[in-house]
């Protein structure tokens, strides 16, 4: 793969410089990533806890549900983060996009988790706003609202923190192949020319192959169908 040109990379780095420059002395990584994987372990943990012998439909139905938010995630990031001015569209495309191109995908230092990770008080808000849905399926069935909440946050969790594993340096003996086949998946999805079409799951890319929205980006840089193939 050619070196970036001078003028590019310069304008590159310019661009970084000023998104960080937006978070202040007072900003705190670490606290941006602990306080709300906190926040929300302790909400599953509680919600678990409380679970009671849950029969095979509520079961069915958390599985069901587990696989919707596979679903939901990909809906999200396909049509709000990537189409149109809807909340976060800016914060995410031009920003994060912007930050980070597949060649360009690890992040440098822990200040960049802001450039990375979900604002701490969106997360706080999506664990509240799930709540009273939980209170409601509660009613219906206690389990599967206590499950329907847990499981809910586990899924937020897991994005997060997938998300910035891929953004972060490999460690010597490499990521689990596992792990490095998601980390791939999604670093394509940072290709200026697959960003608003392909690889939209930053999870398990299920749905990308339901919708024929995976696609892989081969060390030269041209753009393949990952298989099965995608739908153009």
């Amino acid at each position: 793969m050619s070196a970036p040109i001078p003028e590019v990379a310069e304008r590159h780095e310019a661009f970084r410089a000023r998104v960080l420059s937006r978070w202040g002395r007072w900003y705190s990584p670490w606290a941006h990533l602990l306080v709300p994987g906190a926040v929300g372990l302790g909400l599953i943990a509680a919600a678990l806890a409380l679970v009671h012998r849950p029969g095979a439909v509520v079961l069915s139905l958390a599985a069901a549900w587990t696989l919707a938010l596979n679903g939901l995630e990909w809906f999200i990031h396909r049509n709000l983060l990537h189409r149109g001015r809807w909340a976060f569209y800016d914060r995410h495309t031009p920003e994060h996009h912007g930050f980070f191109q597949t060649d360009t995908m690890e992040i440098r230092s822990t200040r960049e988790f802001a450039v990375v990770l979900i604002p701490g008080y969106a997360l706080l808000t999506i664990f509240v706003g799930l709540a009273p849905i939980a209170l409601g399926l509660g009613v219906i069935n206690r389990n599967l609202g206590l499950l329907f909440y847990a499981i809910s946050i586990a899924y937020v969790l897991a994005y997060e923190w997938l998300h910035l594993v891929y953004h972060l340096r490999p460690p010597t003996g490499g990521w689990p192949s596992w792990l490095e086949a998601l980390r791939r998946h999604h670093a394509a999805h940072h290709d200026p020319s697959l960003m608003n079409d392909w690889n939209f799951n930053t999870t398990v890319p299920l749905w990308d192959w339901l919708a024929g929205t995976g696609r892989r980006r081969e060390p030269s840089g041209v753009a393949t169908p990952a298989a099965p193939e995608a739908k153009t």
